[in-house]
């Protein structure tokens, strides 16, 4: 026997048509949606290794700007069981404005990745660039896909099935959803609430599709108020599935559907193009300097010390080819020394050629390098006062 978990979010902020969109099972996909609406892609700069050749948005590296789209085909069976979102894509955006290193970060599936990712080949971008230099960027940004006119409000997002080498998985069949607000006077209050705070209703629930396709079994795994677990699973129950097939017979299998309930036209997440894992350094970056490589931290000078003094000095220099710095100067210093030290600092930091038309140019940049005393220096942190006490008393 094979058991089912099915994930729903509800949605009360609009109402309106079913969201459909599959997720990972890795993801949760109600909450991965909702990042995603609030324009907060998921923090991949440790899963994602950067293509060669290419840059992350940062350090003075600007975004890629998308200046044509061409809306994706909808799959007609992703239309047929209303299934909705959000494909996240992951892209070089190449110094002439092509794509490469295409990759589906948050997939949707039912032949909706596909599209997206046929659909952003054809989209038009200018490149990322380091002042007037255009440079490859690694970039993301999602492709909608959104059922107009949607009589209800639930939404589906995703759908997940479970099974090994030897069984098919289960499939959706149909799934009927009620038109309107499609819930129990009970939760209606709780509706309104969710209405006026703008936001989705969440619930994931687990479950198990048995040989003849019908779901049952529901365990509530999340929901954003015990209610919506209810309400979800009044929904899901009407559903039919394609049962799993192992050689030749149906049998039981576990699977996951992610629902939101809210808005009939689900919210569409920003589109503007999105960083992927942009680097920082400790010394900041003035909006004019390639990516730093390696660097030294800087000592304090001894004049300085001697006055607890405390600040920051504004190098500038020119960055070669081969990402070495020269020509540096003090543009801003507390002085008493450290504006030598952050010279001497910075001359052995390293930085990533920009390449520009295939190949390294040298180019102009800046940094900041702080200097802070440490808390238990001097007079930046004053030691308690500590009362005499003579240890022997003498007659």
């Amino acid at each position: 026997m094979h058991r089912i978990a099915v994930s729903l979010v509800l949605v009360v902020p609009f109402i309106g048509q079913p969201l459909h969109a599959q997720t990972p099972p890795e993801t949760k996909g109600p909450v991965a949606f909702l990042n995603l609406l609030d324009s907060q892609h998921e923090d991949v700069s440790n899963i994602l290794p950067l293509p060669d050749g290419a840059y992350r948005i940062a350090d003075g590296i600007s975004t890629p700007e998308i200046l044509q789209k061409t809306d994706p085909e909808y799959p007609a069976e992703a239309q047929q069981i209303g299934l909705e979102g959000s494909a996240l894509i992951a892209a070089v955006v190449e110094e002439n404005g092509a794509l490469s290193h295409i990759q589906v970060i948050r997939p949707l599936g039912f032949g909706l990745d596909e599209k997206a990712v046929e659909a952003v080949t054809k989209w038009k971008f200018k490149p990322g660039a380091y002042r007037e230099y255009p440079i490859a960027t690694f970039t993301s940004f999602a492709v909608d896909f959104r059922i107009p006119h949607n009589p209800s409000r639930w939404h589906l997002l995703g759908v997940r099935f479970k099974s090994d080498n030897s069984v098919s998985p289960a499939a959706l069949k149909t799934t009927p959803i009620p038109h309107g607000a499609g819930i129990t006077n009970e939760s209606l209050d709780e509706g309104q609430l969710v209405v006026a705070a703008g936001r989705l209703a969440i619930v994931t629930l687990s479950f198990r599709v048995d040989k003849n396709g019908v779901p049952a079994n529901f365990t509530v795994e999340n929901a954003t108020e015990p209610l919506w677990g209810k309400e979800a699973i009044g929904v899901v129950r009407a559903w039919r599935f394609l049962p799993a097939m192992e050689s030749g017979k149906p049998v039981s299998a576990e699977g996951e559907i992610d629902l939101a309930w809210g808005p009939r036209d689900l919210p569409r997440p920003a589109q503007s193009v999105k960083s992927i894992g942009a680097s920082s350094v400790t010394a900041s970056i003035l909006g004019s300097s390639p990516p730093v490589v390696s660097r030294v931290e800087p000592l304090y000078s001894f004049e300085a010390l001697a006055r607890n003094i405390q600040g920051g000095a504004q190098i500038s220099m020119t960055v070669d080819e081969d990402g070495v710095p020269h020509n540096l100067k003090a543009e801003s210093s507390p002085g008493y020394g450290l504006d030598e030290k952050a010279i001497e600092a910075v001359s052995q930091w390293r930085f990533r050629p920009i390449v520009s038309g295939g190949k390294a140019v040298a180019v102009p940049a800046a940094v900041w390098v702080s200097f802070k005393l440490p808390e238990s220096f001097g007079n930046v942190v004053k030691p308690k006062p500590r009362p005499y006490k003579p240890v022997l008393i003498l007659p």
